[in-house]
């Protein structure tokens, strides 16, 4: 048995764990990180899953990550250790059977002219719904940044608005203010980015927040890949000092009385950190590491009742071509294909996943970062993943199914694609693999049912009940512990946001501030 000694112990490796870990290390503490996969990154890495073809397994849009002060004023140095971003001018493009499409751009003019070649009240709809978004970015931006969340403030009549408009369905939105049904797929396919059904209270904030990502940070993309982040803030923190041991899988908590003091991995090597220890560990994990005394009541209850969410099924494709899609206005080659059949069939196909039932027209995203990164691919090829919600239990054969049915099922999703892309016949595919949500599961112990987002965006486990009531603001009820990662504020997707919030709130207790870390960081010339 081995014992390491640090100021603060980080358990997990996902991109969150090591930006909360980067934040101390640049404070001066000694920080330890123990991850249970072979390479840091969790659901932010980028694989060579064939010689040559370099795929983002999990995450791909780090849209939301750009408005982190980590990345927009790159207080702790990160964009000097490699990391470089793209920013695609054609965000995406929705793509229906027949040519119909519209393409979401940069330039709101010309998404504007894509959406009026519809409606014309349409395309102004879209104009006077983009400036009320833009008159609540403040308030989502301190939102993102304020460990536990902050409530709208009911007595400001512009938060008030916002308040409703949060609480309402994208759904209910979309369908009150735009007419033509393609437009109306189109920007709810946004909202249903988040794997949460759009006709579901509280889905109206991804479609806010999509739509105003159009033309600020959507589809950015880390060049070389989505693990050039999580490999940007590994060279960060070693650079400070830090250490990091993967392939070692958490086992339990270390307890003195009441307070948590480290953790111990299957292979009984001991991580002791006398001033914290923070975890990525999903809740539901990390609450059968301690004695359910030291828990209580109330957060076990929490743990219990908390949802994994919907989950994804993928597939990956190495091309001789890219998608070539079919559009209203000639031939489209985009980093994002978006496939939303029809509003009722966005509904009816995540009706079918809580049933699970295989829908292949539930909404589809086919993702190629080769046509803006050619370095991940041979000359000349292309790196595709097309992927979607798909239930974790089919009915009438479980998880298990997935097994046998995997590649059938995968076969019809492929076939849906080719409808708005025909130019992928099986001779342009020159590999190909899956990856079922129980693949997604066993890949990553924090993929419970296949989720990658840490949990769902139900009303009931967001902002201060996210992943407990009682317990949004990164502590622990075990003295010494501290939550992180997307189970906690404000969830799932490439935020950096959870990360940022925990080490604020670590430092605080260590009796300093996150302000003063930063501004000795940059004082120091970094």
């Amino acid at each position: 048995m081995t014992d390491r000694h640090y100021d603060v112990v980080v358990a997990g490796g996902g991109h969150n764990s090591l930006i909360a870990a980067a934040y101390l290390a640049t404070a001066g503490y000694k920080v330890g990180l123990v991850e249970a996969m072979a390479e840091v990154g969790g659901n932010c890495v980028t694989d060579e899953l064939f010689p040559g073809y370099f795929f983002d397994t999990c995450s791909s849009a780090h849209s939301q990550i750009q408005s982190n002060p980590l990345i927009s004023r790159n207080e702790l140095g990160l964009l000097d250790f490699g990391l470089e971003y793209i920013y695609p001018e054609v965000k995406s493009v929705s793509v229906f059977e027949g040519g119909d499409s519209i393409a979401f751009m940069k330039d709101v003019d010309a998404t504007v002219a894509q959406i009026e070649a519809y409606s014309k009240a349409d395309g102004a709809a879209y104009r006077k719904l983009l400036q009320e978004i833009t008159g609540f970015r403040d308030f989502f931006q301190v939102d993102a940044t304020t460990p536990g969340g902050v409530p709208p403030q009911t007595q400001d009549p512009g938060l008030m608005k916002l308040s409703r408009f949060l609480s309402l369905s994208a759904y209910d939105i979309v369908k009150e203010r735009f007419e033509h049904p393609v437009v109306q797929a189109s920007l709810l396919f946004k909202a249903s980015l988040t794997i949460y059904p759009v006709n579901y209270p509280g889905s109206a904030r991804p479609l806010l927040t999509g739509i105003v990502s159009n033309h600020l940070g959507g589809w950015a993309t880390p060049k070389g890949g989505a693990g050039q982040l999580t490999q940007a803030l590994r060279r960060l923190l070693e650079a400070r000092g830090a250490e990091i041991f993967c392939s070692q899988q958490v086992a339990s908590l270390l307890l003195e009385g009441d307070r948590c003091i480290g953790i111990e991995t299957v292979s009984g090597e001991r991580f002791f950190g006398s001033k914290a220890v923070i975890s990525t560990i999903h809740v539901k994990h990390l609450v059968e590491m301690a004695p359910a005394k030291l828990w209580g009541d109330e957060f076990l209850f929490g743990a219990e009742t908390f949802k994994p969410g919907f989950t994804l099924f993928a597939q990956y494709l190495a091309t001789t071509e890219p998608p070539r899609f079919q559009c209203r206005d000639g031939e489209r080659i985009a980093i994002a294909g978006e496939l939303p059949f029809s509003a009722e069939e966005m509904v009816r196909g995540m009706a079918d996943h809580v049933l699970g039932k295989f829908n292949p027209r539930t909404g589809i995203v086919v993702h190629t970062g080769s046509v803006v990164d050619d370095g991940r691919a041979p000359q000349g090829c292309h790196t595709i993943k097309i992927v979607g919600p798909q239930p974790y239990k089919l009915a009438g054969v479980g998880a298990a199914g997935w097994d046998t049915l995997g590649l059938e099922y995968a076969d019809a999703i492929l076939a849906e694609v080719r409808k708005v892309a025909p130019n992928l016949t099986d001779d342009k595919i020159v590999h190909r693999s899956i990856k079922t949500p129980l693949d997604l599961e066993r890949r990553n112990l924090h993929n419970i049912e296949g989720s990658c987002h840490g949990g769902s965006s139900l009303p009931s486990q967001n902002g201060h009940m996210r992943p407990v009531p009682g317990w949004a603001h990164h502590r622990m009820p075990i003295k010494g512990l501290y939550q992180t990662g997307a189970t906690t504020h404000p969830g799932g997707a490439i935020s950096g946001h959870p990360g940022r919030n925990a080490a604020r709130v670590v430092l605080e207790d260590l009796g300093t501030s996150l302000e003063k870390v930063v501004a000795s960081a940059k004082g120091v010339g970094l």
